[in-house]
This record gives C-alpha cells, structure tokens and sequence, in this order.
C-alpha cells in the first residue's frame, strides 16, 4: 500500500475537499478514515472485521446507511479495486477492497 499517494490524495465529499488518513485498528489492521483538508473528521471508510481473514492491501469497507455516499465517493478516487469478495458483519456484508 501506498501510504503517501493515499493520504495525499483529495476528492470531493458532500461539497467539501476531503482527503484519507490512515491509521490502525488494535489488531493491527489498516484503518482508512477520511478528513477534511483542516483535519475534521468525516467518516470512517473502513470497517474492522477481527474474525474474518482479509488479504494483506485489501480493507473491508462500511458502505452501507450512513457511509453508502462516502465509500462511492471514495471508490471513485482509483485508490481502490473491488474484489468481489464480501464479509458478513450482522445483518450487512462489508465488501473487500484492494488499496492499489
């Protein structure tokens, strides 16, 4: 994963200028949150799923209720490449993205 193109790209979120900060969840998973250029938080992209095994460089992401528009928003950015492989998490499936 390209750690720098990621968090230095930017692109266009409910009218604001948005970009990707990348952190980790506990377990040592790659969290991908998106903010705004002054650092204001504004959705978490990827979800944490401790018991499903996921591809190193590929995240499972929320894109359901309220992060439907955020993961489009942010698929379309190219960072990103459906695998087609989804992971269920109570009633929805996390869809599994490769990071390019």
């Amino acid at each position: 994963m390209n750690a720098q193109k990621i968090e230095s790209t930017q692109f266009k979120f409910l009218g604001e200028t948005v970009q990707f900060e990348i952190g980790q969840y506990q377990n040592g998973r790659t969290a991908l949150q998106v903010i705004s250029t002054s650092g204001e938080p504004y959705g978490v992209l990827s979800v944490n799923l401790p018991d499903v095994a996921i591809p190193d460089g590929c995240i499972a992401v929320k894109n359901w209720s309220e992060n439907e528009p955020l993961a489009e928003s942010a698929y379309n950015t190219g960072l990103f490449k459906n695998t087609g492989v989804r992971a269920q998490t109570g009633f929805c499936a996390a869809p599994i993205w490769q990071v390019l």
